[in-house]
């Protein structure tokens, strides 16, 4: 905002009624008037309370209900609504008025830090009324250079400080000269800060279990000029308008010690005593900031729906978080609807209005059962996963409740790639290039050498993992569009046996839960004796969690049958070559999404296709080397997008 513009001087005219007030009325009526005015600023502060609700999320998980947590947001607006008419009756502030409404723990404190003859910083934080701290002190005679920042325009800066200033506190703006302050402690002179703000940098340490960048300046000019640090806290009691400054024990640094060392220390210690003082009294710290925007911290927030392989795709997100920041914390959480009508109906509401929605909490309590409800309610997030369509509409809606970051997994309709801050979908969905979209070739998928050879260990104490060649076998099931047959089956396994038997091969396979029960039981006959197949698994009798890894491991070559895209997408990133078995259409007509996604695949020579009749001719390719095929990868790409769309 320009110091001379009409905007300027537009919010410099109700100010200056404002303080007119301030100086007429009862300063019990100005002091309700400030308990009004923050309680109407809750109301229409939307973006603020939105914040200090995800900062309470963060700060304390499931520890405070949102009962509790709406509470603790009313009692800081009123807080700061205090705050406000405080500042402008501070020319009224008598020695009576102190005397009635203001103590001091530990003064003596200050008296003993000045006879060192070293000066002293006050480092107090945005919590209770910061700003009475210079001019509490200087009632009891010690008068200090408080460290403000410039505010905008000019005007309310120079009604803001002249506030400050008629207590007898001098202000030193932000942006002037170090010497200034490091005169007045050589002159043993008393030094205000505020020591809580958070940036980019600093010294990193924990507050409320998440890393934070806390500003180090006061720390290290204490270190320099040897000046004990004094963290002070103003807090509120009562209705409010009563206040007990605590003056607690300095942090100084000591004789030897490295000024890296102490700063160190020292902010550790600031950091500390602060957490103690607000987990005491929550709502006089402001909340409403964003206090870990630059935390390296991340919560993910996994929607699941109900489907393994679009859950797969969430945790490789989660995973590609993990490797680029930390600490990552993810949780995954099921969204359930009452029933498809209020599924339909959120849908809906979030694509026609999402925008302006104001309660977002409120559509979601009306569409989802209580239990789902109320689990993602109290789930903080920093970054929200959406799985399939179903949880789409959630995503976005708890994601204006957290502030938090979106991803999108596959193409999004009903809604816009827009809508989200990444859109993750593979080529054979079709969507138009976007700034916020990355295509991938497959679906993503938690497979990697280290879990790859994890499992292949375990599976080596089910199975002799001799050398030779090994042809993992990996078969799916029915599906909407298509259909796994005995007479299919009877064709795998005839070729598998005729190719093991030419080439004195060794095979390892798995069916899936949607193995149609007569084919489980044609597979299991016909392999019971057959000395070559060294590992079999039925996941609809037993499973065991490595089967798949694990024959991915250990396998040369891989058949995967084409009806589950996250299946054949595991096989061909574990860079084995991979085959996959196209089955029998339910219906004719154009091609699936399944079908240009194994063409696409192909045509990018990273899998082969075996029709129906040449899977032992794709076989005998291999073992020719008649085709050399590429390790599925698509890390690189969605590394980058993470990086530039969510970090």
């Amino acid at each position: 905002m320009r110091e001379d513009s009409w905007s300027a001087y537009l919010l410099y005219l109700p100010i200056s009624i404002l303080v007119l007030l301030t100086r007429i009325l009862p300063v019990n009526a100005v002091l309700n008037f400030g308990v009004f005015f923050g309680t109407a600023a809750y109301y229409i502060h939307i973006k603020r309370r939105r914040i200090a609700n995800a900062n309470l999320k963060a700060a304390y998980g499931k520890m405070l209900s949102w009962e509790k947590r709406k509470k603790i947001i009313i009692k800081m607006f009123k807080n700061f609504g205090l705050n406000i008419m405080e500042l402008f009756l501070m020319p009224r502030m008598s020695d009576n008025y102190f005397g009635k409404y203001v103590k001091v723990r530990n003064i003596e404190r200050v008296k003993k830090a000045l006879a060192e003859k070293k000066g002293i910083v006050f480092l107090s934080a945005h919590y209770g009324n910061w700003e009475l701290c210079a001019s509490i002190s200087a009632h009891y005679g010690y008068k200090m250079h408080a460290l403000a920042r410039v505010q905008k325009p000019y005007l309310l800066n120079y009604l803001l400080n002249h506030s400050r200033e008629v207590r007898g506190t001098k202000v030193i703006q932000k942006g002037m000269q170090l010497r200034e302050i490091v005169k007045n402690l050589k002159q043993n002179g008393i030094v205000g800060m505020i020591g809580d703000q958070s940036g980019r940098a600093g010294q990193l340490l924990d507050l409320f279990g998440r890393p934070v960048f806390i500003a180090e300046g006061a720390f290290r000019i204490a270190g320099k000029t040897g000046s004990p640090i004094l963290p002070a806290f103003n807090l509120r009691h009562g209705k409010g308008f009563n206040h007990e400054l605590v003056i607690e024990e300095p942090i100084q640094i000591r004789e030897g010690e490295d000024i890296e060392e102490f700063v160190k220390r020292g902010a550790a210690k600031y950091s500390e005593v602060l957490e103690r003082h607000i987990r005491k009294k929550p709502h006089l710290w402001l909340w409403g900031n964003r206090r870990w925007k630059y935390t390296s911290a991340r919560t993910v927030l996994i929607l699941k729906d109900g489907k393994t392989g679009h859950l797969r795709q969430a945790q490789a997100v989660a995973r590609c978080v993990f490797e680029q920041t930390s600490p990552v914390k993810a949780v995954e959480l099921d969204v359930v609807f009452k029933s498809h009508v209020t599924e339909k109906m959120l849908n809906l509401a979030a694509l026609l209005f999402g925008r302006i929605i104001r309660n977002p909490m409120r559509y979601l309590e009306m569409a989802l059962t209580a239990d789902s409800f109320n689990k993602l309610e109290a789930a903080y997030a920093d970054i929200i996963v959406c799985t399939g369509s179903s949880t789409r509409a959630a995503g976005l809606l708890l994601a204006k409740e957290n502030l938090a970051k979106t991803v999108c997994l596959m193409k999004p309709a009903p809604f816009s790639e827009r809508d989200f801050d990444l859109s993750i979908i593979p080529y054979h969905d079709q969507a138009r290039a976007q700034k916020n979209v990355v295509m991938t070739h497959g679906a993503l998928n938690m497979v990697s050498p280290v879990c790859l050879a994890e499992a292949k260990e375990q599976l080596g104490e089910y199975a002799e993992l001799k050398k030779g060649l090994k042809i993992g076998v990996l078969i799916g099931g029915d599906s909407k569009y298509y259909s796994l047959d005995v007479g299919l089956a009877e064709k795998l396994i005839e070729e598998l046996k005729k190719f093991a038997d030419e080439h004195n091969a060794e095979i390892l396979l798995s069916t899936s839960r949607r193995t149609p029960n007569n084919v489980d039981e044609y597979i299991k006959k016909s392999l019971k004796n057959y000395p070559r197949c060294i590992f079999k698994v039925f996941p609809n009798e037993k499973n065991y969690d490595f089967a798949v890894n694990g024959i991915l491991g250990a396998a040369d070559v891989v058949v995967v049958t084409g009806e589950s895209i996250s299946m054949v997408s595991e096989a061909a990133a574990a860079d084995v070559y991979t085959i996959v078995l196209a089955l029998k259409k339910k219906s004719a007509g154009r091609k699936t999404k399944h079908e240009k996604f194994i063409d696409h695949l192909e045509k990018e020579k990273i899998v082969r296709i075996a029709h129906h009749g040449a899977f032992y001719d794709e076989l005998t390719n291999f073992k020719k080397g008649a085709f050399s095929l590429v390790k599925l990868d698509d890390n690189e790409k969605l590394n980058k997008a993470i990086q530039d769309k969510i970090l």
